[in-house]
C-alpha cells in the first residue's frame, strides 16, 4: 500500500493471525496478548482478528517475494499460499523444506536470494 516501495519481501508472516491462534504455543499467544494490551487469552484471540492481510493483496500492484519454511510452527505455509492466491501474479513464493519460523536456521539460503531478488526488481 506504500507508494514509495517498489517491491516487498515477506518472511514467515501471517495472512490471518486469527486462523492460526489456537495452534500457537501458549507463550506466543501470551506475547501477542501483552502486545495487544489485553488481560486474557480470550480478549487477545478476538483482537487477533484485526491482524489480517485478507482482501488487502487483491490490489497489489508491485512484486512481492514470500519466503517460508515448511517446518514453521507459528506461520504455517498455508498462510503463504493464501497470500499468493490473493496477490495473483504479483507474488512469488519460495518455500524451504528445512526452514523453521522466519527460516532462522537457514539465513545463508534465503538472505542472498531475497537480496538478489530485490536488486533485480530495482534494476528492471
Amino acid at each position: 500500500m506504500e507508494g514509495r516501495l517498489a517491491a516487498g519481501v515477506g518472511i514467515s508472516g501471517f495472512y490471518d493471525l486469527a486462523e492460526c491462534w489456537d495452534a500457537l504455543p501458549f507463550l506466543t499467544r501470551q506475547s501477542f496478548s501483552v502486545s495487544f494490551g489485553n488481560d486474557s487469552d480470550e480478549e487477545a484471540k478476538v483482537r487477533a482478528k484485526e491482524v489480517s492481510m485478507r482482501e488487502m493483496l487483491k490490489s497489489l500492484d508491485r512484486p512481492l517475494l514470500l519466503v517460508y519454511g515448511e517446518k514453521d510452527r507459528l506461520c504455517p505455509p498455508g498462510q503463504a499460499y493464501q497470500m499468493v492466491e490473493e496477490a495473483s501474479s504479483q507474488a512469488k513464493l519460495v518455500l524451504y523444506s528445512e526452514g523453521v519460523h522466519v527460516c532462522n536456521n537457514i539465513p545463508f539460503l534465503w538472505c542472498p536470494l531475497a537480496a538478489d531478488w530485490v536488486a533485480d526488481q530495482l534494476s528492471g
